[in-house]
């Protein structure tokens, strides 16, 4: 093959790498945005979930746990020593590993929504109870976190 038949393969090559990559980014718009317990989070499951991790990190302002920067190494490490993807946020594979939670876990196909300040109860909507902030995250891991149904949404 001529240098020119090469050059025009390898452009071809690259242009449907480019076309492949944009129909995934658009494919991912689609889907609805999981919500997961990420930097900048205050709350009592902060406060659970640095436990696990041996970090207590606090918001000075508002003296309860803060996923900061300490957090935020912690999760990070405990997600690459495990060989998992590190996403820097508790994503429902991390919380099923930190909980103990085994893979066929009734609940874990499910997401719900949990509080993040006070409330023990999950709810199938954000809008139910005026949480504050809420987050998602498998049933399964909710309830390994002693959050019991809202008698609203699970009747």
């Amino acid at each position: 093959m001529n240098r020119a038949v090469r050059v025009l393969c390898a452009l071809f090559c690259v242009v449907c790498l480019l076309n492949s990559h944009s129909l995934a980014v658009r494919a991912k718009a689609n889907e609805p945005e999981i919500k997961s317990i990420q930097m900048g989070d205050t709350g009592r499951v902060v406060a659970m979930l640095q436990e696990r991790l041996s970090v207590n990190e606090k918001d000075p302002v508002q003296d309860e746990a803060l996923f900061g920067e300490e957090t935020l190494h912690a999760l990070l490490a405990y997600q690459e020593w495990n060989l998992l993807e590190a996403t820097g946020t508790f994503d429902d594979a991390t919380l099923m590993l930190l909980l103990d939670v085994s893979a066929d876990a009734e609940g874990v196909d499910r997401i719900v929504w949990v509080p993040m300040h006070g409330g023990k109860k999950y709810h199938t909507s954000h809008e139910c109870s005026n949480m504050f902030e809420p987050r998602q995250m498998s049933l399964a891991n909710a309830a390994a976190l002693d959050f019991t149904a809202c008698k609203k949404c699970f009747k």
